[in-house]
């Protein structure tokens, strides 16, 4: 399984972090002879842009699998008592904390390509995919749009989810559904009852425990390979916009941090920005 640390270490994201410390050592070099806070330039501002989205992709996938690391783990029934929800509604909501960072993915996907491509696009903070796909196919990114409408397809049941509950404040999930059912049929017969046609979900039978954990695990499972499927997809737009960024990075700005860059002798970094002051 791919590790968020991955995203940290690959070549797009190093070269963007660096790209923005650079602009923001000259922005406070402009405000110390000053005195006063100047206004970005265009090139710092975009490099700043492109590593908040970067910051809030992390961030989003972060929250997804500490969503995931509250629904693992494992809490007494004392526990529930003590702080009056039952286990079907912790799980609920950390899924749906679960479901609104998938979304926020996929929103910020469409904020990253549309910064790195400078598209004028309108309001940048409801970006219609229409409008998007248009802009790309124009350019001919093809392997930018097949990439998004596959990463849709894998998440769209969750990211749906996230908005009815938003706006309705309704949130199921089969996978979760056998908790609630437990809940229901708890009193439905006795566990000594040989008659009882639901012990699965009659509370504390063997069949009953045996649901609960597998239902959970199959849950687990299903987030975790969500997770991992959007750090591939995650890496993979990464490596489709590297080239982009590179070529929009002016020489002369890399020869007047060329000091710095040596100092910071990062394999990317040597690979792609000082590379391409040598080549210029």
């Amino acid at each position: 399984m791919n590790d968020i640390e991955e995203i940290k270490k690959s070549p797009f994201y190093e070269v963007a972090c660096v790209l923005d410390k650079l602009g923001n050592l000259d922005f406070i070099k402009r405000a110390d002879l000053t005195h006063k806070r100047p206004e970005m330039l265009s090139h710092e501002e975009h490099y700043f842009k492109v590593r908040t989205l970067l910051l809030g992709i992390i961030s989003a996938l972060s929250y997804m699998q500490l969503s995931v690391l509250h629904i693992q783990r494992k809490h007494n029934k004392q526990y529930f008592l003590t702080h009056g929800y039952i286990d079907y509604s912790v799980y609920r909501y950390h899924y749906f904390v679960f479901c609104h960072g998938i979304a926020t993915l996929h929103d910020l996907f469409f904020k990253l390509i549309v910064e790195i491509n400078g598209f004028n696009i309108g309001s940048k903070r409801m970006i219609q995919w229409k409008i998007l796909k248009n802009m790309l196919l124009a350019k001919n990114e093809i392997d930018i749009v097949k990439l998004l409408e596959e990463f849709y397809t894998t998440i769209k049941e969750h990211e749906q989810k996230r908005n009815i509950a938003s706006h309705e404040g309704f949130l199921t999930s089969p996978l979760l559904e056998d908790y609630y059912t437990t809940h229901i049929w708890t009193n439905a017969g006795n566990k000594n009852d040989n008659e009882n046609s639901y012990p699965q979900y009659t509370e504390g039978t063997k069949e009953n425990k045996y649901l609960i954990r597998e239902t959970k695990k199959k849950c687990i499972d299903e987030l975790n390979q969500l997770i991992n499927a959007s750090i591939n997809y995650t890496l993979t737009l990464f490596d489709l916009l590297l080239p982009k960024l590179i070529d929009q990075v002016d020489v002369e700005f890399i020869n007047s941090h060329k000091d710095i860059l040596i100092g910071i002798n990062n394999k990317n970094v040597n690979k792609y920005i000082m590379l391409r002051a040598s080549q210029s």
